[in-house]
């Protein structure tokens, strides 16, 4: 039963890997990395902070076009190409095709963001190259040390887990609405998840219906801001292990429940 998930998981990485909007991004996206290079009119700890910033930054925004696009268009493409009746002619429950279809695509984006961040990396080595050259051996050794890379990868690995958040959003979007309108909805989400603190702000503020809205509205919807840690890796600050666990299993347990409901509603979807 489970190699169903598996089969259907292996089919959307496939499918995801070879449309052409991707590999358009993933060029886009090494190219605006290795253009990091360029920065070398400015001070040591300069050039080292904006590499970190449009490095952490990049893979940011590529990773949320990805996950916008895919997550939207991955059960609507079968529906409207009927296609999706072909999967249902073999012994697949929908819940199953749900599950596979999420898999699938959280491979997919631990994939592309696997492969961004090693182009990150592969610029870090190059940079360090030019650091050594024109401020000394000293300079390049703190600028890449082991503790260094660590904290990256840190961060890299929330933007992972936020990247599952607004995936899972999409399938349960795409329940009810079009496309587009699904990726308008899910950057909403975005957005509004990185405002979660100050909606708590307006809810300890207001009168008492619209605190007990802004309130529930705030424990309802994903907090995206405790996956942006970015600006305190390019300022070498120190992001501590406890959190990134307890703040990724905060994020895939979220995603986890909005796949069960999207399943669950699928079943009984009428199509």
């Amino acid at each position: 039963m489970n190699n169903v998930i598996a089969v259907i998981a292996q089919h959307t990485f496939v499918e995801a890997f070879r449309k052409r909007i991707f590999q358009v991004i993933f060029i886009f996206s090494i190219l605006m990395v290795l253009s990091t290079q360029f920065f070398t009119f400015f001070t040591f700890g300069e050039e080292v902070k904006i590499l970190k910033d449009i490095g952490m930054a990049g893979i940011t925004f590529f990773s949320l076009v990805i996950s916008l696009v895919i997550g939207s268009s991955c059960i609507q493409t079968d529906i409207e190409k009927k296609s999706i009746y072909t999967v249902f002619s073999y012994p697949v429950t929908r819940k199953k095709y749900i599950y596979g279809r999420a898999l699938g695509v959280f491979c997919y984006l631990i994939f592309a963001i696997f492969i961004l961040s090693m182009v990150f990396y592969i610029a870090l080595g190059i940079k360090t190259h030019f650091i050594g050259q024109k401020f000394g051996e000293e300079a390049r050794f703190s600028f890449v040390t082991f503790a260094h890379n660590i904290e990256l990868t840190k961060g890299i690995l929330l933007i992972i887990v936020r990247c599952f958040i607004i995936v899972s959003s999409a399938f349960l979007l795409s329940m009810f609405f079009q496309q587009t309108f699904t990726i308008i909805m899910c950057f909403l989400i975005y957005v509004l998840g990185h405002l979660t603190a100050f909606i708590a702000n307006m809810a300890s503020e207001a009168n008492r219906v619209f605190g007990y809205l802004m309130t529930g509205f705030y424990y309802i919807f994903p907090n995206l801001e405790f996956f942006n840690v970015s600006d305190y890796i390019s300022v070498g600050k120190h992001v501590s292990a406890p959190y990134v666990l307890l703040v990724s299993a905060y994020g895939i347990i979220y995603s986890l429940m909005l796949i069960l409901v999207t399943a669950n509603i699928f079943e009984k979807k009428e199509m």
